[in-house]
């Protein structure tokens, strides 16, 4: 699992946000497929409870104990 500290540069409301997330989940698509991609803070915040938590779970990221996690 990777990508356990995420920061982001851009407001959670920018335009481009699903994109730059997109990249991310395209990124687990092409990755070992028993294994899942963990974010457990963005910004310094619990990933779960950030701004940006439900962009990620637009991708198909799910809440996991404060993380969000794609598996």
């Amino acid at each position: 699992a990777g990508f356990r500290d995420l920061r982001v540069f851009v407001s959670p409301d920018d335009p481009e946000l699903a994109a730059l997330f997109g990249g991310i989940a395209a990124f687990k698509r092409g990755g070992p497929a028993a294994s899942s991609l963990i974010v457990r803070t963005i910004n310094g915040e619990t990933a779960a409870e950030s701004p940006y938590s439900e962009a990620l779970e637009s991708l198909g990221f799910e809440k996991d104990r404060g993380s969000l996690r794609l598996w």
